[in-house]
This record gives C-alpha cells, sequence and structure tokens, in this order.
C-alpha cells in the first residue's frame, strides 16, 4: 500500500489523478485536456508489470556491475 498522493494534492487544491490500472492511464490525456493550475498524477507502481524499457535497462546494469 502506499500514500494516495492525487488525494493530498487535491486537499491542498490542486488538481490530482491517481493511476492504478491500465485503464486509469488511458483516460489520462482527457483529464490534462481541460486541466488549468497546477496538477499531481501519482502513478503506483506494479511489480508484476514490467516495462521493456526498464528491463533493458535493469539487463545492462546487471552486467556493468552496477
Amino acid at each position: 500500500p502506499s500514500p494516495d498522493l492525487a488525494a493530498l494534492a487535491e486537499a491542498f487544491g490542486a488538481r490530482g489523478r491517481r493511476i492504478t490500472t491500465l485503464g486509469d492511464l488511458e483516460q489520462l490525456p482527457d483529464f490534462l485536456k481541460c486541466e488549468d493550475g497546477p496538477i499531481l498524477i501519482d502513478v503506483a507502481i506494479n511489480g508484476d508489470v514490467v516495462n521493456p524499457v526498464g528491463a533493458h535497462i535493469a539487463r545492462g546494469l546487471a552486467r556493468s556491475g552496477t
């Protein structure tokens, strides 16, 4: 579990959106079209979803011993 940073942003008067599913991510462009002022997008990371770019970077770091 992690804190809902989008809710915290809204408590301070900003606009916030929490992304926890791919469906939430697909709705993000519509959310961004009509926003003025500060916004915070809180993206929850799921360890079961592997980003191909991130996996490539991790392999490179592993080979370099970093």
